[in-house]
């Protein structure tokens, strides 16, 4: 399953049940963004 939300500038990559995170080089991700990426 991969979750893309790219307003948000994040990107969420789950592969055999394991989160990949792939963040943008030139940007911040807030606390908040994480806490709705646990969410899922």
């Amino acid at each position: 399953m991969t979750i893309e939300k790219h307003n948000d500038d994040y990107r969420i990559s789950l592969e055999q049940g394991t989160p990949g995170f792939e963040l943008p080089l030139e940007g911040e991700v807030r606390a908040g963004d994480y806490q709705r990426i646990a969410s899922y």
